[in-house]
């Protein structure tokens, strides 16, 4: 079953999604941005299944600042998974001036057990986006605590 087979003809923008464990069918991918301090729905949209998470993050911020606008309040901060990991992804938000806590998928310290030793995801060191990685590499690794000394 893929797409080249199968369609919808009452809603030919529909997709064929593939989750492990689950059936194949076509269906439609969903985005969320939640408030997470008060827990409140800030924006959402549909985009077509397969596509990355990334590549719907642009939107979706979009739309949550237009939201939060309506009711004078910004966006300044953002905190998501690996999904959302991209060059594009972290130089929109640079530009937007949202700090953005998005680990990077290619140094998450899983990456082996999920994707194994061979994988078709490139590398950051060939990205032309690395110094946005490095950056965000960063903010996100864990950092050593901060010790004081006795006297």
């Amino acid at each position: 079953m893929s797409n080249h087979t199968h369609y919808s003809p009452t809603d030919p923008d529909a997709k064929i999604s593939v989750k492990p464990g689950k059936a194949r069918q076509l269906n439609y991918s969903g985005q969320l941005a939640v408030d997470d301090a008060h827990h409140v729905i800030t924006g959402s949209c549909a985009s077509t299944a397969g596509s990355k998470d990334s590549e719907n993050l642009p939107e979706i911020l979009d739309q949550t600042q237009a939201n939060m606008a309506m009711v004078g309040l910004e966006i300044d901060q953002i905190a998501a998974d690996a999904g959302y990991s991209s060059g594009k992804a972290l130089e929109y938000c640079e530009q937007h001036g949202i700090d953005a806590y998005i680990p990077n998928y290619a140094k998450c310290p899983l990456r082996l057990q999920c994707c194994g030793q061979v994988t078709k995801y490139k590398k950051i060191e060939e990205s032309i986006h690395k110094p946005l990685y490095d950056r965000m590499h960063q903010k996100v690794e864990p950092q050593p605590p901060i010790r004081a000394k006795n006297k």
